[in-house]
This record gives structure tokens, C-alpha cells and sequence, in this order.
């Protein structure tokens, strides 16, 4: 019997790691004539699956009557399925409710509000929500969902892998809250409302949320214009309480879909929960929809979490964005599921079609390449063909009567456009797919080695989607922690590990864990406000033997603006003062201890301390008040830095190494700007990972705890190049012990290489392989097998085949 399981990491269809690449392709927006066509360059892109959001707006326009390809041809469903299945393609099946997608409605019908106005929620001072959104637990709006599974759940069903089948996942709903987030308009409805109550009475009892909230007992319309608009005595207490049941009722919502899926014949594949957040290029509000969702996908193992990237290129400038962004997601991650990403941003990004927003054809590439190095199991191609939006049915004269926001032409910027031509950037992510797919199996079975570092992780800053704008204190708070859980701890400190080759993963501070017990250097970007429970376990991990680096402020708060300076106290660093440029226009910081080699700079701003026996590193000059220290605190060691100074790449080593942290991987490139990243199994095979960030070329060697690879040859990376190299790996029989090319074809009897170097070296275990090769020279040494290219494959096009008995 076929099967998907999704555990320790791992991907396993049919028993067996897989890595999965899949592209979103709308049969919706395209002629039922035009979905072979679409399938064939997805295919020959490389592709194994196919993702497609199935909306409820154009398959229930009027309410109760269903249209399956009955009336329309282009809304089979089940034929699309069926086409993929033989294209021997995945299926990966988003039925929503919402599913955004630029859709009107979001992809609800519209009679649902119509029918059940109640269903636009209320929010701050009473006003309506702004955005498409409805109540989520609302009666009449689940009746009206299960009706809608009712029809496409069974559909799906009939073509699980578990019946023999293609379909794989089903996605439930899409970017839970986010609609709310983005308008900063809570649901305050009557279901929220009495839900909310009655969550905080089990959570704290009745004495207890009398003294929290004086309101309590008065009558229904008093409770609700004081939850409508909170006073500053209560304000900090509501948004910690409502942020957190939030995330318990997006929990119940998604556990309420998943219940319905199984009831109509949809179970034993993941149900996918999709996160949002980037925004603007960057990944500094993802967390946000980590803190919204953790409750929700990690609630038990059925459910699997996915990440949505769009964060037009990676580049050196946002690098950091998108390894954080994982660390964080893995933070809180409970059942140890694989990272995915379910909205992985493809093609070109030149939304209005003037060459204002053309990506790189390297930013796909890289993009899945460090998704992969993070233990990415799935990433889908987000849209990976543009197609065209039909008109409603029913005319809603809105200017323009279609299904969708974008007007008639849809996904115009994606590999395949709406008219089925390639896009320039078609090539690259075919290259890569064929790369990442050829590897799959191996890649599947192994996790990034991680460092003895880690970053730290607390949701609640990240809880700030509400903050209601009559508030002073609330907004006061946000605004700060909005500041400090980025700012250049993000931009500078993060960014300086990755490339000085530091692999990293996440912990979630807000619970206990093992972490507390390990020696690592733990660190986190800190603000005046941390939780009484957080400092504590910091405390403890720190007095247990851990070594500690904040970066950004020394906690005095709570998380509702009480005193607390727990951590401070038990690690002995004490705030003596704050000083900003508005004090000091020319306000300079100047390095001493390990750092005395480097010059003072400017800085914005600096909080200094008072701690005994503190070896300083970081001074405010003239001043003389120290903003960065490392300081003995029990049998560990606790650092800060509360300043911005400017990146160095040995500094961080210099201080990394005073705390204790070690690294597998280095690099002697002149320019730097390389990322590294190291997967291994159990077998000992590994993979390297190599990113030129930059855009010239540049030649370095590499050295693997303290060895040099590929026996001292340098390795040339091409301007925005990437590598994924072979190491003490087998591969249909033959192990290669390393490879300067990557593995792009693995069949019995041969293997295929894209050549990377002036001259390529594929180092073989054993000699009389019988191995044979054109354009290569092949020499037996040392008891090992060497190949040598005669192909210059700089250029990244060049290939080369060996062929060995099967």
C-alpha cells in the first residue's frame, strides 16, 4: 500500500526519503486544452508535483449549486488530478476555505457574507473589519465550510496516495489570521468575545480575571466596548491574553477543518498549514506568522507547516532573513516535521510589467538552495504558470466582473506565462530542480550539522498583530519590540555568522527544553520587555554551564511593563545609563580587549552597565561606560552587546571564540560573501553546500574541521553560482568520495555531472570500476579512481557523463 509520512525530519513516500519540488499551477485560469501543455514544461523543468489552490468561489458561486466541470470544463478537478497522476506528478490539493491567490473574496463566495452578515467581524471602537475576513468559528460559517468539503473533500479522497493515488497533501485554509494581522483588526465578535472569556476563566480563574479585568462582571455591551477599547490600566494585560487565545482559536480552527477533511475521506496524508509574513524583500514580520500559527501546526503530527518566501532574491543584503526565518520556524516545532515551503516566490517579480522588478535568475536558485541546506523537504513554485481569470457567472459589477483582482492576465511574471511562453528565468530553476531531484534520496536522509550555536526565539516579541491605536502604552511597546527583535542584531550580528560559516538552529525560550542543559552559545536579539519565566530559564542556562550573548537591550520589564530584572541580577550585569545621539550628536563607541585592533565608530545609541570582573570589548567613548562585555556568571558565561557596531567578520570570531563556539566549515576567499552549509546522515555520507552571494566571480579553498578539501584544490565560483558537492557519498553503487561537479543524473549504470571548474575532479572510491567517460581523462591512484574533465565548465552549462557496469 502507498504511503506518506512526514517524521524525524523526513519526507517518506513509500517508505523511502524524497524530496519534493513542486510548482502551482491553477487549472482554473487555464483552458482545459492548455493544461498538458502546462504539465509537459513543468515536467521538463524537473519538477515531480504539482500544487493548486481549488477555489470555493468559482466551484460554489451559487450557493448550493456545484460546478465540477459540469458547466464550466476548466473546473474539473478531478480530471486535473488525473492528468497529473498521468504525468507522473504529485498532487498537492489547497481547497481553503480562503486561499487568497488574488482572489476576490479572498476565494469565499460571495453569498456566504451576504447570507450571514454577522460573519464580518467587529474589531477596535467597533468599526467593521476592513479586510475580506470572516469569524473563523462561527457557526454559520463552518456550516457553510462543511458543506463546501462535502463536495471536494470526497473528490480528493479517491485520489490519496493511500488509495493509489497522487495526491499527497491538503493544505487547510490559508495564511490563518493573517487578514486580521495585516489591518490590525482583531475579531471581536460575540463567538470571539465569550470564547475569549471563557479560555481566560480556565486559564487563570474567576478571582484571578476579576483582578485582571475589573469588567468582568458587567453587562454584555459594557464588556464589549471595553474589549473595543481598552484602557491603558488593563491595555498590556489584554494584548498578552489576546494574543495568546488567538492562537489557541487558530488552533481550534484548523483542528475543526482537519476533523472535516477526515469525516469526508481525507486522512493519512499531511494536512499543510502555510505561514505568512515576508514582506517588502525582507523577512523581518515573518515571526509574526510563527507566533500567530505555532499553536496551530504544532498541535500534533497530522499537520505540517510551510513557510511563504517572498523575498524578491536572496542576496547578500537579506541572506540572513531566510536562515532565521527557519531557525525560528524550527524553534517551535514540536513533532521535529521537516521545514517546506508552500509559496516559494518563482520567476521574475515584474508585477506591472515595466522591468522595475526583475529578479536575478539566480534568486530561485539560491532561495531553494539554502532552503534545501535547512532541511527543506518540499518547496513549491509559487506560480510556476500564469494563466487568465474568467469571468463570474454572476455579474457583481465591481469594473470588471472576474474571479480575481488582477484583472484578466494572471501570474504574467511566472517561469511559464499566462500564454505558455518560458520566462528568462525558466532555465536556472530547471537546472536547479535537476540538481535537487537527482540528489533527492540523499538529500532526503540527511539535517544540516549544526554548530554549538543557537538562536533564541521568543514568540511574544512577535505577538504584535493587535495593538490598539488608542493606547500609549501598548503602541509604546510595540514600537520597541518592533525596533530590537531585528534591527542590526538581525542585519549585522546574524548576517556575520552565516559567513564566517557558523550553522545554526532555533530554540524556543518560552519553554523548557533541553537546551537549557547544553554548552552552547545561545543568542538573542533582546529588548527592554522579557517574560519572568524567559529570564529565569535564561538564568539557569547560563549558571548550568551555557554562555549567553544578547544583542540589543538588557531586560527591565516584563512583557506587561512591570519591573523585572531577574536575568540581570543572576548574571551580574546592571544598566547604569542610556545614551543616544540626541544626548551626544557624534555619539562613538571604541573597541578594547579583543577588539582594541579596530577604530572607533559612530553609533546611534548605547546602553552601558556596571558589572565586577566584566572583561569589556566595547566602550562609549569619553563616556567610558562599557556597551559591550563578557562577563563569568556561574559556571557559564553571559555577553552583551548594546550598541551597533559595524560588521566584522573576524570580530565575531574573535568573540564567538571567547564564548566558546566552534565551526565546522571555513573558507579563505578574498572577498568573502560565501555561504557554506554542511547536510550529513547516519552513513557518513554528506553534502556541501556553496553560494557565491556576489556578483563577480571568486576562487577560494575550503576546509572542513580544519581540513582541507578536495586535497587543496581551489574551487572556482562563478558570479551568483551555486554548488551542492558530493562528499563520501554513494550513488547507484559507485561511492564518490568527493566531487568538485554536481550530481545531475543518477541511473544504474550511469551518473551525470554539470562540470563547475577549469578542470573538474570526481574522486571515486576503488579502482577497476570499469568507469569510461568521453571528454575526461581517467587516472587509478592511491588506490581510488580520479576523472578529470577536459571541458572548461565554468560557464555552469557543461556536463559530462560517466558510465560504469550496472
Amino acid at each position: 500500500m502507498s504511503s506518506i509520512e512526514v517524521r524525524d525530519g523526513q519526507v517518506l513516500i513509500n517508505g523511502k526519503p524524497e524530496v519534493v519540488i513542486s510548482g502551482e499551477v491553477h487549472y482554473y485560469r487555464l483552458k482545459r486544452d492548455e493544461w498538458q501543455d502546462r504539465l509537459t514544461k513543468l515536467k521538463e523543468a524537473g519538477l515531480n508535483a504539482v500544487a493548486a489552490y481549488i477555489p470555493w468561489l468559482c466551484h460554489e458561486e451559487e450557493e448550493g449549486i456545484f460546478d465540477f466541470g459540469q458547466e464550466r470544463e476548466n473546473l474539473d478537478v478531478e480530471a486535473f488530478i488525473e492528468l497529473c497522476a498521468r504525468n507522473d506528478l504529485y498532487f498537492i490539493a489547497r481547497p481553503g476555505p480562503f486561499i487568497m491567490a488574488e482572489m476576490k473574496n479572498e476565494g469565499i463566495p460571495y453569498w456566504v457574507a451576504e447570507r450571514f452578515p454577522k460573519l464580518v467581524p467587529d474589531s477596535w471602537d467597533h468599526k467593521k473589519a476592513t479586510t475580506k475576513t470572516l469569524d473563523y468559528l462561527a457557526p454559520d460559517f463552518l456550516e457553510c465550510v462543511d458543506k463546501w468539503y462535502a463536495q471536494i473533500m470526497p473528490i480528493l479522497a479517491r485520489h490519496l496516495i493511500t488509495a493509489g493515488g497522487n495526491v499527497i497533501a491538503c493544505q487547510l485554509d490559508n495564511e490563518i489570521g493573517m487578514l486580521s494581522w495585516v489591518s490590525n483588526m482583531p475579531d471581536l465578535t460575540d463567538v470571539t468575545i465569550a470564547g475569549f472569556e471563557k479560555w481566560a476563566e480556565e486559564r487563570m480563574g474567576r478571582e484571578e480575571l476579576r483582578k485582571r479585568y475589573p469588567f468582568i462582571d458587567s453587562l454584555p455591551r459594557e464588556r464589549r466596548r471595553a474589549y473595543e477599547q481598552p484602557q491603558e490600566g488593563y491595555a498590556l494585560q489584554l494584548h498578552r491574553d489576546l494574543g495568546w487565545y488567538m492562537r489557541s482559536r487558530y488552533a481550534e480552527y484548523a483542528r475543526v477543518l482537519k476533523e472535516m477533511a477526515e469525516k469526508y475521506g481525507v486522512k493519512k496524508v499531511p494536512f499543510l498549514i502555510n505561514i505568512h509574513g515576508t514582506g517588502g524583500g525582507r523577512g523581518y514580520t515573518f515571526p509574526v506568522g510563527i507566533s500567530q500559527l505555532m499553536e496551530a501546526y504544532g498541535q500534533s503530527g497530522d499537520f505540517w507547516a510551510g513557510s511563504d518566501i517572498y523575498l524578491s532574491g536572496l542576496r547578500l543584503q537579506n541572506m540572513q532573513d531566510l536562515y532565521l526565518i527557519h531557525c525560528y520556524m524550527e524553534a517551535v516545532n514540536r513533532q521535529n516535521m521537516p521545514l517546506a515551503s508552500f509559496e516559494f516566490q518563482s520567476g521574475e517579480a515584474d508585477y506591472d510589467e515595466s522591468g522595475n522588478g526583475r529578479l536575478d535568475v539566480a534568486d530561485a536558485d539560491f532561495t531553494s538552495r539554502m532552503c534545501i541546506a535547512q532541511n527543506n523537504r518540499l518547496i513549491n513554485h509559487y506560480l510556476f504558470t500564469g494563466g487568465r481569470n474568467m469571468l463570474l457567472k454572476k455579474p457583481r459589477k465591481d469594473g470588471n466582473n472576474r474571479i480575481a483582482i488582477t484583472g484578466e492576465r494572471h501570474g504574467f511574471t511566472a517561469p511559464v506565462n499566462p500564454e505558455g511562453k518560458l520566462s528568462y528565468t525558466y532555465d536556472r530553476i530547471r537546472r536547479n530542480a535537476r540538481v535537487m531531484l537527482a540528489n533527492g534520496r540523499a538529500l532526503g536522509s540527511m539535517t544540516e550539522e549544526r554548530d554549538n550555536v543557537a538562536v533564541g526565539f521568543i514568540p511574544d516579541y512577535f505577538m504584535t498583530e493587535y495593538c490598539y491605536p488608542g493606547s500609549g502604552r501598548e503602541k509604546k511597546m510595540v514600537d520597541h519590540l518592533t525596533r530590537y527583535r531585528t534591527g542590526s542584531g538581525w542585519d549585522t550580528f546574524a548576517k556575520m555568522l552565516l559567513l564566517e560559516h557558523y550553522a545554526f538552529g532555533g530554540v524556543n525560550l518560552q519553554e523548557d527544553g533541553s537546551w537549557m542543559q547544553e554548552k552552547m552559545v545561545l543568542f538573542l536579539l533582546s529588548a527592554d520587555y522579557m517574560d519572568s519565566g524567559v529570564q529565569e530559564r535564561l538564568s539557569r542556562f547560563v549558571e548550568n554551564g551555557g554562555s549567553l550573548l544578547l544583542y540589543g537591550r538588557m531586560p527591565v520589564m516584563d512583557m506587561e511593563g512591570n519591573p523585572c530584572t531577574i536575568l540581570s541580577e543572576r548574571i551580574g550585569i546592571r544598566v547604569a545609563g542610556e545614551l543616544d545621539e540626541g544626548i551626544l550628536p557624534n555619539l562613538s563607541i571604541q573597541p578594547e580587549g579583543i577588539w582594541s585592533e579596530y577604530a572607533e565608530v559612530r553609533t546611534g545609541e548605547a546602553q552601558t552597565y556596571q558589572a565586577e570582573n566584566a572583561e569589556v570589548f566595547l566602550r562609549v567613548t569619553g563616556d567610558g561606560g562599557p556597551c559591550g562585555l563578557i562577563r563569568q556568571a556561574g559556571k557559564g558565561k553571559a555577553a552583551v552587546i548594546a550598541t551597533h557596531y559595524i560588521g566584522n567578520r573576524r570580530g565575531i570570531r574573535l568573540l564567538m571564540d571567547a564564548l566558546g563556539a566552534g565551526n565546522r566549515l571555513s573558507e579563505d576567499a578574498q572577498y568573502g560573501g560565501i555561504f557554506l552549509d554542511i547536510n550529513g546522515n547516519e552513513n557518513g555520507e554528506k553534502y556541501l553546500h556553496i553560494l557565491n552571494m556576489d556578483f563577480f566571480a571568486k576562487d577560494c579553498r575550503i576546509c572542513y574541521n580544519k581540513v582541507e578539501l578536495f586535497e587543496g584544490r581551489e574551487i572556482f565560483l562563478g558570479a551568483r553560482e551555486g554548488l551542492l558537492i558530493p562528499l563520501e557519498l554513494k550513488l547507484e553503487g559507485i561511492k564518490i568520495l568527493y566531487s568538485t561537479a554536481e550530481v545531475i543524473g543518477a541511473e544504474p549504470g550511469s551518473l551525470t555531472f554539470r562540470l563547475s571548474q577549469r578542470e573538474d575532479v570526481i574522486a571515486l572510491e576503488g579502482t577497476g570500476l570499469g568507469i569510461s567517460g568521453a571528454a575526461c581523462r581517467i587516472e587509478e591512484k592511491k588506490g581510488n579512481t580520479y576523472i578529470y574533465s577536459q571541458t572548461d565548465g565554468r560557464l555552469g552549462e557543461e556536463t559530462l557523463e560517466i558510465r560504469f557496469p550496472a
